[in-house]
């Protein structure tokens, strides 16, 4: 400020009135300078400013609107009326366009020079055109809200007509101008056109929310001109597409509201549960189990134009429901079984994909392996391997399987062009597969590869503006820093991704991110905290009912407080405190160990916990049966962060004096902490390594 005002014999008294008139807005105080010298008041001379005698006549605006219509107001007509027409056309205008619709001003080349000299307006090139900008949004607005609203609405027209006209072999990188200018002018029909191919247009470029708005003031101008009279078709077809746009924006409780919306124009019901409603579940989930087995019963019927349209639109309300309610989308499944056993997937678009889908839905819950498998064969038979996004479901649901069942035998390796290939029309299933071999890699000891998932998820994100990309990143790398014990850095992450997950719909994700926030306080010593977070933990999920994968977090989180809590009761020597927190831990415990039925590579590190718990409480022979266990299955799946925790935890109790069992499976204490080391160096699990450390200072 003091550099704007720091003009040569400018007094005090001025200086005082213009700081207190703009509040110390630089912008105001800038344009208040500027009329000075527009008005003589101030005037260049040997390369600073100096005022002149006309300075005392200088009047000072009371607010910036009344500073830049002064400025305006002591243009000349013509050029005046030239910056009103800009203003028009909008906060930058092209030179092509200004010329149609600025016909009747003359020498505008030269008016043009002029404002850019004053520095109303600067000069650009943009999409190959000559174009201007007001210098200012402020200046822009002023000129423009000094136009009669009659005549603005017939400048907005012409200007319009003057882009159809202009850019003609072009139009359609328009379209967002056209509708602005036509709804502005008050031409609803023109208006309506535009907005809609602003939207299509929006939509194909992934430009989810330009799209969004577009079909929203499409769909609300609809609705306004023709009330009662509308055609159902079209507000079917508008829904959808806003749905659309929610959907690729990842707000999918937005998104399903408005393909229920669509749906319901199609006669398409929602899900009744009454008892008629349940009976009905069950027959065509029934037929949709026959038709695995006999082939004859399947893809009977080629589908009609309305099946296959209602089939893309449940395809993607079932994505958006997978990510807010996993309860919800196996009955909308069930519900759609029949459908799409019966019509012929060939004709569907990711015919194929949804039937894969159902590989999910089998092995979700470990409600039956060999279903899931089954369908994922019959998937095989029948997919078309150019078909990109049916191919990425089929490969996200072949790894879904493997890390649920522990069968690793169909597993394949990551594919980028495949997730680049789909990344054309973004489909949040890509995040599925991306986080899916983020959890493979991660059991696996693959640190580096498992965190560029994480940044892909992270690049997405950023691109497409997409939430539930961000959600679903956060919780991956939360989980992963959790898993290689980098609980500093977790616990940042945690509260990072928590205040982000919080202000979106997808409240699984933000359960699974409490439940980790417990494990790694009570790691980092922390257990009063971890108390709390594990209750609100808790309340979040008796409202969403997360899936097997995501509650272990909880589970786990509930047996290593129970673990803690008993083995520091165990020291103090309390009696009615151990036998307490004995019978926590131990229903923790089995709570986790039958949820582990359903996620294979859980197994590895419950059935280590469980070791430790029947450890504390002198049941030696039934620790070392779960440690067992724990290697078996961390060696079968090549779980190798959680086996190299085992073979710690192993030969760290077998090395306790009291204790009589000096192997294990043939191998002493001392082996077992070697192999750890071995593996934890491996890894570069550094927070085990120091633990190591501490053993052998100890030893």
């Amino acid at each position: 400020i003091d550099n704007m005002l720091n003009i040569r014999g400018l007094n005090y008294g001025i200086r005082n009135k213009i700081v207190q008139r703009s509040g110390g807005n630089p912008f105001f105080i800038e344009e208040v300078i500027r009329s000075f010298i527009d008005e003589g008041g101030v005037v260049l001379k040997n390369g600073s400013f100096e005022i002149t005698d006309k300075i005392e006549k200088m009047i000072i605006p009371h607010t910036i609107n009344d500073m830049l219509m002064a400025r305006i107001d002591c243009l000349e007509d013509e050029t005046r009326n030239l910056v009103k027409i800009a203003s028009v056309i909008g906060r930058n205008f092209f030179y092509r366009i200004l010329t149609e619709v600025a016909k009747t001003v003359e020498d505008l080349d030269n008016k043009l020079s002029y404002l850019k000299e004053i520095q109303l307006i600067r000069e650009r090139k943009r999409l190959e055109e000559l174009e201007y900008l007001f210098k200012h949004a402020l200046v822009q607005e002023a000129a423009y809200k000094s136009i009669l609203r009659q005549k603005r609405k017939e400048i907005h027209l012409y200007v319009a007509r003057s882009i159809e006209k202009v850019f003609n072999d072009r139009l359609h990188d328009f379209y967002g101008m056209l509708a602005l200018h036509y709804s502005r002018g008050e031409d609803e029909e023109n208006s309506e056109k535009y907005l809609i191919k602003a939207g299509e247009k929006a939509l194909r470029s992934s430009a989810s929310s330009e799209a969004l708005h577009y079909y929203q003031e499409a769909l609300n101008l609809y609705l306004k001109k023709y009330g009662d009279n509308t055609d159902n078709e079209k507000v079917a077809m508008l829904e959808r597409n806003i749905a659309l746009a929610y959907y690729n924006r990842g707000q999918n409780t937005e998104a399903v509201r408005h393909f229920n919306n669509v749906l319901a124009f199609w006669g398409e019901k929602e899900i009744n549960l009454t008892i008629s409603g349940k009976f009905k579940l069950l027959i065509r989930f029934s037929y949709f189990i026959v038709g695995l087995y006999l082939p004859l019963l399947r893809w009977r019927k080629r589908p009609t134009n309305k099946d296959c349209d209602i089939h893309d639109l449940v395809s993607d309300k079932l994505q958006c429901i997978g990510s807010l309610d996993t309860k919800r989308l196996l009955f909308e499944l069930v519900n759609y079984s029949k459908r799409l056993i019966t019509l012929d997937i060939s004709y569907l678009k990711q015919g194929v994909a949804a039937f894969s889908g159902w590989s999910y839905v089998f092995s979700y819950g470990g409600l039956s392996f060999r279903l899931s498998r089954k369908i994922l064969e019959i998937s095989k038979e029948i997919i078309d391997s150019k078909d990109a996004i049916s191919v990425l479901y089929y490969e996200m649901f072949i790894h879904w399987y493997c890390f649920v069942s522990g069968d690793l035998k169909l597993m394949e390796e990551y594919n980028d062009d495949l997730v680049e290939e789909n990344l054309i029309n973004i489909n949040p299933i890509i995040f599925g597969y991306i986080a899916i071999h983020r959890m493979i890699k991660t059991e696996l000891g693959y640190y580096d590869e498992a965190w560029a998932k994480i940044q892909k998820l992270y690049e997405i994100g950023n691109v497409y503006e997409h939430d539930l990309a961000f959600v679903i990143k956060f919780y991956n790398n939360c989980a992963l820093l959790t898993k290689y014990r980098k609980l500093p850095e977790a616990l940042i992450e945690l509260e990072e991704g928590i205040a982000f997950i919080q202000k979106t719909p997808f409240s699984i994700y933000l359960q699974a991110c409490y439940s980790l926030k417990a494990q790694v306080q009570i790691m980092l010593g922390d257990v009063q905290e971890a108390e709390n977070t594990i209750h609100y933990a808790y309340e979040l999920k008796a409202k969403v009912k997360p899936p097997p994968q995501k509650i272990m977090h909880f589970l786990q989180s509930k047996f290593l407080y129970a673990l803690y809590s008993l083995e520091e009761s165990l020291k103090i020597g309390n009696i009615s405190d151990i036998t307490k927190h004995k019978d926590t831990a131990l229903n923790a415990g089995k709570r986790a160990v039958s949820n582990s039925r359903k996620v294979a590579f859980d197994r590895v590190e419950t059935y280590r916990y469980m070791g430790i718990f029947y450890w504390l409480i002198c049941k030696r022979k039934k620790a070392l049966k779960w440690w067992r266990k724990s290697i078996s299955e961390g060696e079968r799946l090549t779980a190798r962060v959680e086996l190299s925790r085992t073979y710690f935890e192993v030969g760290k109790r077998l090395l306790e004096p009291q204790n009589k069992n000096k192997a294990l499976n043939g191998i002493t204490a001392e082996e077992y902490l070697k192999k750890a080391r071995t593996m934890f160096v491996e890894m570069d699990l550094q927070w085990d390594l120091d633990e190591s450390d501490k053993i052998a200072a100890s030893g």
